[in-house]
């Protein structure tokens, strides 16, 4: 407990960051593909960039697992690319 607080740290198992790398590397994937397409069709990159931030959010699990064995588990749905 930190200031009253829950710690949002859980302990995963290491080989975990295997499948969040996967993730990320699928999402970074979709992020980049759709961007090129949106930008050529004139519409709103939104969806390529909260595809970005879903891909960032991975990375950073991976190595924070495999740094230290333990997840983040707040909500990460807060995150808006629209505000």
């Amino acid at each position: 407990m930190t200031k009253g607080r829950k710690n949002a740290r859980t302990g995963v198992d290491r080989l975990e960051a295997n499948g969040r790398l996967r993730k990320a590397k699928a999402f970074h994937r979709i992020a980049r593909e759709a961007l090129i397409l949106l930008e050529r069709e004139g519409l709103d990159r939104a969806p390529a960039l909260n595809n970005a931030t879903l891909a960032a959010i991975a990375y950073v699990d991976a190595v924070t697992i495999t740094a230290d064995g333990s997840l983040n588990q707040r909500d990460h749905a807060t995150c808006r690319t629209d505000a």
